[in-house]
């Protein structure tokens, strides 16, 4: 399929995609929480398999591939991702700090409904208090709260109920969207020039 088709095929479908979001959102919120706790939103990959779902569009595998066919397929999806993080980041308020003031009453509403997750999230909690003053020290901070939340998802008391695995996913796929991500590429070390040469 032409990268042109697709993109015309998926803008008659789009609408298809927001139904299909609204019912997952309304499904995941049909259960019952407690006070304090929700709307809990879809993470990425919900959303991502919503978006490819709805977009009929599948990767041909095919090994005679052209290049221009290779590149296409790439293009969609890239774009087909990028929709699904715009589509994921719209369920939130339009500000960080709005974000974060979210995040911090979710967390003092779990820790209230199961004191155990005190200590875990103590440190979480802090870390949304963080202050930050560029683009990299904002990465920084989401990349500290995203190391944080996948070191304590493991070591979480027995009590710790569904709907607190749920925000804290939230955490990390937020976190997760909000830190620049960047290539290491293996370099030698350049080798100083030295004009200072020692007399013979």
């Amino acid at each position: 399929m032409l990268l042109e088709e697709f993109m015309q095929n998926f803008a008659t479908q789009f609408e298809a995609v927001e139904e299909a979001l609204v019912e997952a959102r309304s499904e995941l919120n049909d259960a019952d929480l407690p006070d304090g706790i929700g709307p809990l939103r879809l993470s990425k990959i919900e959303i991502a398999n919503i978006v490819v779902h709805a977009s009929g569009y599948t990767v041909d595998q095919r090994d005679d591939k052209t290049a221009a066919e290779t590149q296409n397929d790439f293009l969609i999806m890239e774009g087909l991702d990028e929709l699904s993080e715009q589509l994921y980041l719209h369920q939130y308020p339009y500000t960080v700090a709005e974000v974060m003031d979210g995040f911090h009453r979710d967390m003092v509403a779990l820790i209230r409904l199961t004191p155990s997750l005190m200590r875990p999230l103590a440190p979480v909690v802090r870390q949304f208090k963080v202050e930050t003053s560029s683009r990299l020290s904002t990465s920084r901070k989401f990349e500290t709260l995203l190391s944080m939340i996948e070191g304590i998802l493991d070591h979480l008391p027995a009590d710790t109920p569904n709907y607190a695995l749920r925000i804290l996913d939230e955490v990390a796929d937020f976190s997760e969207c909000m830190t620049i991500v960047t290539e290491k590429v293996e370099r030698e070390d350049p080798v100083a020039a030295n004009d200072n040469v020692a007399a013979a």
